[in-house]
């Protein structure tokens, strides 16, 4: 193929025009002009030519907001066929972030079970039958990490819809998973014979993630630590019982039990155990059992006294007072035992002393 146009040669004034020159002058206009091809569009006017893309019927630039109603059918009665631009809902993702995801997780609504971006064989968006009185809803579920439960729907509901939101559990068990919640579009209402519509939204629905934050109130050892930001984990401190205290589960419980132990050796063999140890089958509310101290069995015994005093418990003697003097025949004082609240205090400074009792009247 040429690339070359094939011209008549120039005439001058008042040279006869030859058909055969006039013909090649139409074929080079002919061969001149601009074909488009696939895709393109070609315009000619005094201007000139020219050429643009073409653009595809399915191809449809957004002018309206997301979820704005783009078109209103009567569907009979009180009902209404309303199709609507479409939007999407967008939700953190703390289980993809930490993943290495983006975070972010993003669901197109759907209209009775179709996208509501997806045309029919018309071209039609999927429509929504909304009756005189009722409101649009963009009704989403999230999972208690706040994770998009697919599919969020398009709905038609009472004007009085509620939401059930997520909030954390607390000691008291009145945590909830997230229900639904509903984000009000729109309401439709009809006055004198006339739609008319109120619009609450015109945009694609950001969800807030799951933001709580611990505290530890009263006085003690904190037991909430720190929210863990990368892995979206909220760390507790573990409690660990010691000294005494063994901490273990307990079904839906963490249970302190107390452990004691009675020490010391005797030599002889003859002592007493003051803790009492638990038997087999004891309930979380007994009480830990400590053996009392007390006198003797039996009423001779019972020099000893056991005696509280606030805090303390006492052990003395019988508040009895005495002072036993030993003398030779001359009246000498030999050693003094002197016995306060039924217990010796004093009895010389030797170790021992040997008393030889005789008849100071009878002679070596």
């Amino acid at each position: 193929m040429s690339n070359v146009i094939d011209l008549p040669a120039d005439v001058k004034k008042g040279d006869p025009v030859k058909a055969e020159d006039y013909n090649k002058l139409l074929a080079a206009l002919r061969s001149s002009i601009i074909q488009p091809g696939t895709g393109y569009l070609r315009t000619i006017n005094k201007s000139g030519t020219t050429l643009r893309i073409q653009q595809n019927k399915e191809f449809r630039p957004r002018i309206n907001p997301p979820f704005s109603v783009i078109e209103v059918d009567s569907a009979g009665g009180n009902d209404y066929n309303l199709r609507f631009e479409p939007g999407r809902v967008s939700s953190a993702n703390p289980e993809a972030a930490a993943d290495g995801d983006d975070g972010i997780d993003y669901q197109i609504p759907k209209i009775n079970g179709t996208p509501m971006d997806q045309k029919d064989a018309n071209g039609d968006f999927p429509a929504l039958t909304v009756e005189d009185g009722f409101s649009v809803y963009c009704r989403i579920r999230r999972t208690a990490m706040g994770v998009l439960i697919n599919p969020v729907d398009l709905v038609a509901a009472d004007r009085t819809e509620v939401s059930g939101h997520y909030f954390p559990p607390d000691p008291d068990n009145s945590g909830t998973e997230e229900t639904y919640q509903y984000r009000r579009i729109l309401d439709l209402d009809v006055v004198s014979g006339e739609v008319e519509i109120k619009v609450w939204r015109r945009s694609d629905i950001d969800l807030e993630p799951y933001l709580w934050t611990g505290d530890n109130v009263g006085q003690g050892v904190d037991v909430f630590k720190e929210h863990d930001e990368e892995n979206s984990v909220y760390n507790f401190h573990r409690v660990n019982g010691c000294y005494g205290l063994k901490g273990e589960l307990d079904n839906n419980s963490i249970k302190l039990d107390f452990e004691g132990e009675n020490g010391g050796q005797s030599a002889s063999g003859n002592k007493a155990k003051v803790y009492v140890e638990p038997g087999t089958g004891v309930a979380c509310t007994d009480k830990a059992k400590f053996r009392q101290l007390t006198q003797g069995a039996s009423l001779d015994r019972r020099q000893i006294q056991v005696v509280e005093d606030g805090e303390l418990v006492r052990i003395q003697g019988n508040a009895v007072n005495r002072t036993i003097i030993f003398r030779d025949c001359s009246n000498n004082e030999i050693v003094t035992l002197e016995f306060e609240d039924g217990l010796l205090k004093s009895g010389g400074n030797d170790d021992t002393y040997s008393l030889v009792l005789g008849d100071c009247n009878t002679s070596p």
